[in-house]
């Protein structure tokens, strides 16, 4: 009797494992369908513009706003440039702002219940906001005169405003178009491109007069990439480390 209770008990217990390890698997994202998600936003119109919610705002016209050092009178809030969002998920209206001035930059002031504490701060513009447990607020910046790269930060926060900032970037000389159907993964070696041409001419920074080398970005061996178009002998790839993805051409071995 007290063998076929250890025997059930043991089913039972391996039951529960696959049925959780299933849960688990339906609950994770497809890092090729976030990539592909990530992609499409570098892809939408230039005059593209996300629509903000400035609904509430004005019971918040007297609350103060604080710098990361504390702060405060140091912004000039204007109402139009607001967009109010739960993005920590504690029941209160938070601000993501969208400076217009010299250059587009985002502030994100978390809401403390009384008044307003800027929690990160990047160049560009919201493009996207996927909420859930955690919020991804994903923040478009083309590149402007010397900076030749267009960025893509993903920034998620998460419950006490913890933030992990994402990035995805590319020259602007990269064409991202036509792309594979499907994503695929594997080791390469070689050299990062802007562009699918050997190009090891050296010429001169036009900014800082720094010599150059071509439309080299940068050497890599033995590195796994995500491949998002094939051209010939060239792919076009994903190429991370850590944090930070660069979207670069690289000729095959």
């Amino acid at each position: 009797m007290r063998k076929s209770k250890k025997v059930n008990i043991l089913m039972l217990l391996v039951a529960l494992l696959i049925i959780s390890c299933a849960f688990a698997q339906t609950k994770s994202v497809n890092p090729t369908t976030a990539l592909k998600e990530q992609i499409s936003l570098l892809q939408l119109p230039h005059d593209f513009e996300y629509k903000k919610d400035t609904t509430g705002f004005t019971k918040f016209k007297n609350s103060k706003f604080y710098s990361k050092n504390g702060e405060a009178d140091v912004f000039s809030i204007i109402a139009k440039n607001v967009h109010l969002v739960d993005f920590n998920n504690d029941g209160l209206k938070d601000i993501i702002y969208q400076e217009q001035q010299l250059h587009k930059a985002i502030v994100l002031f978390a809401n403390n219940g009384k008044d307003f504490i800027e929690i990160w701060d990047g160049p560009g513009e919201v493009v996207f906001i996927k909420q859930a447990e955690k919020t991804t607020i994903s923040v478009y910046t083309p590149y402007v005169g010397c900076i030749e790269i267009n960025l893509l930060f993903e920034v998620t926060i998460g419950a006490n405003n913890e933030i992990v900032e994402d990035l995805l970037s590319y020259h602007h000389n990269t064409q991202i178009t036509n792309l594979n159907p499907e994503f695929k993964q594997k080791e390469v070696t070689g050299m990062l491109r802007t562009t699918p041409v050997v190009d090891d001419s050296e010429t001169k920074d036009p900014c800082t007069g720094e010599p150059r080398p071509g439309n080299q970005i940068r050497a890599i061996e033995n590195q796994r990439v995500t491949v998002i178009k094939d051209q010939g002998d060239w792919s076009l790839v994903v190429y991370k480390s850590y944090n930070n993805s660069i979207i670069a051409w690289i000729k095959s071995n």
